[in-house]
């Protein structure tokens, strides 16, 4: 028989004794196996006292990276130890080289965390392994340092379609779209060299609804698409606008006084399915007082950003006309993203295929509202563009078992791929795809041609850790990169669950729900592991002989209490003289009384 035997220091952490899914999985395959392993525990104690900082999480302020301005990211360090410690700093590393140290002020208790904040802005676009590492001296420094894996795009080109073009300049949403996406002065925050030219990662183009039939051909350079006060689109327009967002692109609906609502409301794929997330009902001007963003419901995470009273202007926005949106509430690929004060939706989101489609209340001109002159005009149209781009960038941090699909083709963020490649690809018949895993393996990976793309998947990705897909040469010389590394290597992580300071060890409970799933013997001390592993496995093998002895026993017993039965029955029995019919009648004539007869027997 074989035998598995798990050495454990008896922390929670890991085991997922609650996941019920996982566990079945682990209970069936092992049944469908000839001959199930025998699972083997040994738990070892703790020690009474240890030092361990982890770096647990890094979480980036947004999906979409550019090369315009920073990127913030929240750093999590975790004490899992069994005392207070502080690390000296926290390190932050592009593709192995520092970049950035933060300092940690206090000491951390046991089972608590720190959030430490890192702002950067990455100078070359492309595929960038970040490492975040706990400065200190523990017990445990495997776990002193997290990567995470970022696409950083050079550009991100918008289509912003405008549906009033003889407005006055300056006056038309079209316009201040175009000023907000391509501001004249570096609005990051960070200082810039004499005479250096400001860095826009989002490249604006504005073309006239007339024009929008002849950009159909080249809809595909774009990542995000947006209607600004459109009345109406053909039918050629609109169906190549739905397979746009199901393939991963963004559209942005801003509808104005030119809108016409019949348009709108029946926008509809061949099959009846709603594309757009609201219906318009009506315009509305408030005559009391104009409408007001109602702040607390901005928690779309496109709106974040400005929904914070102290670091925003949002609470003064004016809106004088609107148009009254009716959400598709029992779709549940829709949501309200934000309200007016009135409770009417200002924002509202529906999911298409891969993509996203947003449709605001109101058009973002000066003539429906004040927004254009706020500060937060700028951050809330960049935030969402960058939320409507995120599904065209790759998702190259993923959980532990999920699958990795990874999809080349010209619209991939942070690498420009040659339209030849595939066709080369295939010419050389398909060469494998490998994956070097954390603990150096190399394992194949699956690459199928697919149009022009090609998609990879990888699914045993249950090691925590960095990986790197290795492309044959005949792609690594076909397709380029933007960044220093080497192009055959595209790195991506397998998060690991974190230890987020969690002191809790396995309880006699769970210990038995696991040992109910796949037969878990705890071995307590050296002896028992020892004799376990030669198949002294007390309670795993031994129940069965006992009831099957048992049930013998049993058997043996009915049966013997039968034989003897049937052994006095046999041996007691009275001997029966048959007589003639005669002599019968005679001696019945010499019997008594049925009364002495009775008395004489």
């Amino acid at each position: 028989m074989k035998r598995i035997v798990l050495i454990t220091d008896g922390r929670s952490s890991g085991w997922d004794v609650q996941g019920e899914g996982r566990w079945r999985y682990v209970a069936d395959t092992l049944k469908a196996l000839p001959s199930p392993p025998q699972f083997i525990c040994r738990r070892l104690p703790l020690p009474s006292s240890f030092r361990n900082v982890s770096v647990s999480d890094i979480v980036f302020s947004r999906a979409v990276v550019g090369m315009d301005r920073p990127v913030k990211l929240d750093v999590k360090i975790s004490n899992s130890g069994t005392v207070p410690i502080q690390p000296s700093g926290v390190e932050l590393l592009i593709d192995g080289m520092s970049v950035a140290r933060e300092a940690v002020m206090t000491e951390i208790p046991p089972g608590s965390a720190e959030t430490l904040r890192f702002d950067y802005r990455f100078e070359t676009p492309g595929r960038h392994v970040m490492t975040a590492r706990a400065v200190c001296e523990d017990d445990l420094p495997a776990d002193n340092s997290n990567d995470r894996v970022v696409d950083v795009l050079d550009r991100l080109p918008v289509l912003v379609v405008d549906g009033a073009p003889n407005e006055r300049f300056f006056q038309g949403a079209a316009a201040f779209l175009r000023l907000a996406l391509t501001p004249r002065a570096d609005e990051s925050g960070g200082s810039m060299e004499a005479g250096a030219a400001p860095r826009f990662l989002i490249e604006p183009q504005v073309i006239p609804v007339t024009s929008m039939q002849g950009m159909l051909s080249n809809l595909d350079t774009f990542r995000v698409v947006i209607l600004a006060n459109v009345p109406r689109l053909p039918k050629t327009v609109t169906a190549r606008l739905e397979d746009f967002v199901r393939q991963g692109g963004g559209l942005l609906i801003a509808p104005g006084k030119y809108a016409e609502p019949e348009f709108y409301n029946t926008w509809r794929t061949p099959t009846g399915e709603p594309i757009l997330p609201a219906t318009l009902i009506e315009r509305e001007s408030p005559k009391d007082s104009p409408a007001r963003f109602e702040l607390r419901t901005f928690t779309h995470p496109a709106l974040r950003l400005v929904s914070d009273a102290q670091h925003s202007d949002a609470g003064s926005a004016l809106i004088r006309t609107f148009w009254r949106l009716s959400a598709g509430a029992a779709d549940p690929n829709v949501r309200v993203a934000g309200a007016f004060d009135s409770g009417e939706p200002v924002l509202v989101e529906r999911k298409y295929g891969k993509g996203y489609v947003l449709m605001t209340a109101f058009p973002f001109d000066r003539r429906d509202s004040n927004v254009p002159s706020l500060k937060c005009f700028l951050p809330m149209i960049h935030e969402l563009v960058y939320y409507l781009a995120a599904p065209l960038v790759s998702d190259a941090n993923i959980r532990p078992g999920a699958e990795l699909v990874l999809e080349l083709n010209t619209r991939t963020a942070g690498l420009k791929v040659n339209p030849a490649a595939f066709q080369n690809y295939r010419a050389a018949q398909n060469p494998p795809v490998e994956v070097l895993t954390p603990s150096t393996n190399r394992l194949p990976a699956t690459a199928k041609p697919m149009g022009d793309s090609l998609v990879i998947r990888f699914a045993d990705t249950q090691e925590p850790g960095l990986y790197h897909v290795l492309l044959p040469p005949v792609l690594a010389t076909s397709i380029t990169a933007t960044n220093a590394g080497d192009i055959a290597d595209l790195p991506f992580v397998v998060v690991g669950q974190g230890l987020d300071g969690s002191l809790n060890g396995l309880t006699e409970t769970d210990m038995a729900q696991i040992n109910s799933r796949i037969g878990l013997f705890m071995a307590n001390s050296r002896e028992d592991l020892v004799k376990a592993f030669g198949g002294e496995v007390p309670g795993r093998e031994i129940w069965k002989w006992l009831t099957l002895g048992a049930l013998l026993l049993v058997v043996a017993e009915i049966g013997v209490t039968r034989w003897i039965a049937l052994q006095r029955r046999f041996t007691s029995a009275e001997m029966v003289t048959l007589h003639s019919p005669v002599e019968s009648v005679v001696d019945m004539k010499h019997l008594p009384s049925n009364r002495s007869a009775r008395k004489w027997a």
